[in-house]
């Protein structure tokens, strides 16, 4: 099975200014779970991405400070995971379900924004460049089934 979903998001109805509100790439969402058994279980993928732009920073003098509410920068994003499990029922109706699952980001930044302390001359604030990360988790998930039944009411098969 595939998915693939595409988001398209436009500037906020209430301000139409770049500086406060940045243009959002369109963001994708990629699913696909693997058609046939694979180790006996199930394998399955997803992929989300997605973009921001702003030329133009939206700064302010705020109660005490100066804050920048906004950056001026570029920023990207892409996720991938992916995940397996298996349910094995053993003779007593126990079911136990190993999985495992892992997650990699890939996060981009291209800051242009410049900040002012009032004791120093423009400086640019630092959050440019490019990190990563990635996780990889197992579990192990044991379910029994419990059936009730009483005079007034009994389970349908």
């Amino acid at each position: 099975m595939r998915a693939l979903c595409i988001l398209i998001s436009r500037n906020s109805i209430t301000s139409k200014a770049e500086k406060e509100q940045g243009i959002v790439l369109p963001s994708v969402d990629y699913n696909y779970v693997v058609d046939r058994a694979v180790g006996g279980g199930e394998l399955s993928f997803d992929v989300n991405t997605r973009g921001i732009i702003r030329r133009e920073a939206h700064s302010g003098v705020g109660n005490t400070n100066f804050a920048t509410l906004g950056i001026d920068a570029d920023s990207w994003r892409l996720t991938a995971q992916g995940e397996w499990q298996r349910t094995f029922v053993t003779s007593g109706g126990l079911l136990i379900t190993p999985m495992l699952h892992g997650r990699g980001d890939i996060v981009s930044v291209d800051d242009r924004t410049w900040r002012s302390n009032f004791q120093a001359p423009m400086q640019p604030l630092d959050g440019g460049g490019t990190s990563f990360r990635g996780m990889v988790t197992a579990g192990l998930e044991l379910r029994y089934p419990i059936l009730f039944s009483t005079a007034s009411a009994t389970p349908r098969a």
